[in-house]
């Protein structure tokens, strides 16, 4: 099930953070509208319109983190298969206030703590010469390991050097995930709840 993510900053309070997740999502209407209509985003955001109808609400910390998740969806929004759209407030310079996004059913998957503790279990692996900040930055698991097996909050994580690519398995789910979805994973689905 797909699902329509809205993401604010500890900044907005109280109804300003309905009003400038609202702007986020108008714009996300808009951009499906103007942009997204017949392509593989627009049939991702239509799905959720039509089938799906799930909204959450998220918090980021602050709004310099709100324009790193920003860049991170203008970088690997197509390689997530991710429809977004951002809101710039006037009375505030223009700063982004609120982003809107629709993840597809890959993004969905209750796995974000594991992929977590796969992150860190794999810093621990690293040596010197592998400096690795992200997953999409540095993805590396050839050279870090031949292969590995990891077990985290009920999922069993299968990394091979064969490709940079995971495979996550929990309950009878088994998903694959390339780098950008897992630092999806790592980073946005880790907010709090709005």
């Amino acid at each position: 099930m797909s699902k329509l993510y809205t993401i604010t900053s500890n900044y907005s309070q109280g109804s300003q953070v309905q009003i400038q997740g609202t702007h986020a999502s108008d714009e996300l209407f808009l951009k499906f509208e103007e942009e997204y209509r017949n392509t593989s985003l627009g049939n991702v955001f239509y799905a959720w319109m039509k089938h799906d109808k799930t909204r959450v609400d998220l918090k980021i910390n602050s709004p310099e983190d709100i324009e790193k998740i920003a860049y991170f969806f203008e970088t690997y929004s197509k390689d997530l298969n991710i429809p977004f759209a951002t809101f710039q407030e006037p009375a505030l310079r223009n700063s982004t206030t609120a982003i809107s996004f629709v993840a597809p059913d890959i993004l969905c998957h209750p796995i974000q703590y594991a992929i977590r503790d796969l992150f860190f279990e794999l810093i621990k692996f690293k040596n010197r010469h592998i400096q690795m900040n992200s997953f999409v930055d540095n993805f590396c698991m050839a050279d870090i390991l031949n292969s590995l097996k990891f077990h985290s909050n009920g999922c069993t994580i299968l990394l091979s050097s064969q490709s940079n690519d995971v495979t996550v398995e929990y309950e009878d789910v088994s998903i694959k995930l390339n780098p950008a979805q897992l630092e999806f994973y790592r980073t946005v689905r880790h907010l709090k709840l709005s």
